[in-house]
């Protein structure tokens, strides 16, 4: 799965929300993992969460416009280093053209972009044939990018079957290899990672440890616990890593009552 950052200035906001939609079955089917301005924290660690989810990505997406080219946070900071990555890094950055914009005297100024015939997305009378086509050389980009290397497996995560009896306390407790939770089991966890992980950095330290993730990226910190929990199993069911969430919750607090009671719990409604 690569990693994809979607860079955009607000007003821009409509065309980021159809690439989304575009972009949802890659995101589904584990293609990709997408961060997006829409969903980073906005206020003082703004700049922050961004210049995080550019550290990480495998792809940046620019989405040119006038409004792009003139706003100051992405100019100043998020374009210079975007830039300097690809430069020393090999980081893929694509501008995508969605507004009429004059591109000569700056860095974007005789590169690629996308789509790359037909004009401005802006300026089509289909745009979401626009999109299908930016899909298209994003996928054909992404084949081309090397797999990052699996995290190795930790050596206190057992090999989990689906389901197994009860286990005492000390013991490791199994977690069904697939999850659908209902909207109770979502409460239960959510309710059971927040007394596990009774502040943002122990839980963050959680998600960073077992599942190679920035939770401030997934979630602002500014949220109250419970509702970081919520969004964090939101985002763990988008992206397919339920499991790996409530295994690595368990790994990092193997004898957690609350945690150890939801799994077992898990295992009798299997």
């Amino acid at each position: 799965m690569k990693h994809v950052y979607l860079c955009f200035a607000p007003e821009d906001a409509p065309h980021a929300k159809r690439f989304t939609v575009h972009a949802t079955p890659m995101v589904r089917t584990h293609v990709i993992a997408l961060t997006s301005d829409a969903n980073l924290q906005l206020g003082k660690d703004a700049r922050k969460l961004r210049l995080d989810a550019l550290h990480d990505a495998d792809v940046v997406l620019l989405l040119v416009s006038p409004a792009f080219l003139a706003d100051t946070e992405i100019w100043t900071h998020l374009l210079p280093r975007a830039l300097t990555r690809q430069a020393s890094e090999g980081l893929r950055v694509v501008p995508i053209l969605v507004a009429t914009a004059t591109l000569e005297g700056t860095p974007l100024h005789g590169r690629t972009h996308l789509p790359r015939t037909g004009g401005p997305i802006a300026s089509r009378a289909d745009k979401d044939s626009a999109w299908v086509d930016v899909l298209t050389e994003l996928r054909a980009l992404l084949d081309k990018i090397p797999d990052r290397p699996t995290p190795p497996t930790a050596t206190h995560h057992p090999t989990f079957a689906p389901s197994m009896p009860f286990s005492p306390a000390g013991a490791s407790v199994p977690v069904p290899a697939r999850l659908k939770l209902t909207g109770k089991q979502i409460g239960q966890l959510r309710d059971a990672l927040v007394e596990a992980y009774p502040t943002f950095e122990e839980l963050e330290q959680m998600v960073h440890v077992e599942l190679d993730q920035r939770l401030r990226v997934i979630v602002p910190a500014n949220n109250n616990l419970a509702t970081i929990a919520y969004k964090l199993i939101d985002w763990a069911s988008a992206h397919g890593r339920l499991h790996d969430l409530l295994r690595g919750a368990l790994a990092q607090r193997p004898d957690n009552p609350s945690l150890r009671a939801f799994v077992q719990g898990l295992q009798t409604s299997a």
